[in-house]
């Protein structure tokens, strides 16, 4: 087991039982500009299949909300938050999740001094956020003085794992040559009860013993999973996607999920008996790198990128 980032922790609170808690998380404030109620339902996406990723039963995870959110007496973030709990409610619902505890964290804003609106903005441009979002922030610093954090709902997920043995960890290993690209909404609109059956089919095709890695899609789209999937394997891959699926390679995803599996073809008749989307996407290679047409980067280098110690290198 190498040194690539995991989906979940997995505890096992009796030794005389075979049964373990799997504990994921959920965090998309980056959607909160677009929607707070989407941003709050991909973020339980998030936490359910980073628990399923290790082996959990989507069918009893329960969750736990952690509201972090700027001033309430503003009608706009007010009206963002009722906007993310309408989500947390219909997402518990559909899902079968009850929220079982949480808390918040109102208020998070921060008045400036007038010499200081200035300097703020021009920090602002120096930071590496897109245009659209740079400009809605600058605006906003302007027009009130102030400065808030971005509508936040981190979500907790603990579920049940029936039996130890059967969990899976993120790391490409040898005896599974075929990667697989199974589910995949986009994290705006997305349907929740296809996204719940996604889940199931993925839990249950670990439970059979047909998955031996899996990782889900999140930040960077499927192709940053499978790095990370290579990283800690410290295993080499050949990406064999099609020009549909290199098109979203950089895509976040809900309900996606990246899989190493011994067999493609039995794999994937597996989950189109279960009505779930499942496509080749790589395969293992001696070389240890990342392999996408003509371009390859060693797997060291991608470590040393991952940990911040040298830049990302444009190809």
């Amino acid at each position: 087991f190498g040194a690539g980032p995991a989906d979940a922790a997995v505890v096992r609170p009796r030794f005389d039982s075979r049964r373990g808690i799997a504990l994921g998380c959920g965090l998309r404030p980056s959607l909160s500009a677009i929607d707070p109620y989407w941003m709050a339902l991909a973020s339980i996406d998030e936490a359910v299949r980073n628990v399923v990723c290790v082996g959990g039963d989507p069918r009893r995870i329960a969750l736990l909300d952690n509201f972090c959110w700027g001033r309430c007496d503003d009608p706009e973030r007010m009206g963002a938050l009722v906007r993310a709990c309408r989500a947390c409610y219909d997402g518990a619902m559909a899902y079968g999740t009850p929220f079982i505890s949480g808390k918040d964290s109102l208020n998070n804003e921060f008045a400036l001094a007038a010499g200081d609106v200035d300097l703020l903005c021009a920090t602002l441009g120096r930071m590496d956020l897109p245009a659209d979002e740079l400009e809605e922030l600058q605006r906003e610093v302007r027009a009130t003085g102030r400065i808030r954090i971005p509508d936040t709902l981190l979500i907790s997920a603990v579920g049940i794992v029936e039996d130890i043995r059967r969990c899976v960890t993120a790391d490409l290993k040898d005896d599974a040559p075929d990667v697989m690209l199974v589910g995949g909404l986009p994290e705006v609109g997305f349907d929740l009860a296809e996204a719940c059956a996604i889940h199931a089919a993925v839990a249950d095709a670990i439970a059979a013993g047909w998955v031996r890695a899996c990782h889900d899609v999140s930040d960077g789209g499927w192709l940053t999973s499978l790095a990370e999937m290579a990283l800690g394997g410290g295993r080499g891959v050949e990406v064999v996607a099609d020009e549909h699926e290199r098109r979203s390679a950089l895509e976040p995803q809900c309900a996606g999920y990246v899989l190493a599996v011994p067999d493609c073809v039995a794999a994937g008749g597996f989950f189109r008996r279960r009505g779930t989307s499942a496509r080749s996407i790589g395969r293992l290679q001696s070389a240890p790198a990342l392999r996408i047409g003509d371009v390859s980067i060693d797997i060291d280098e991608l470590r040393e990128i991952w940990r911040g110690r040298r830049p990302a290198r444009s190809t």
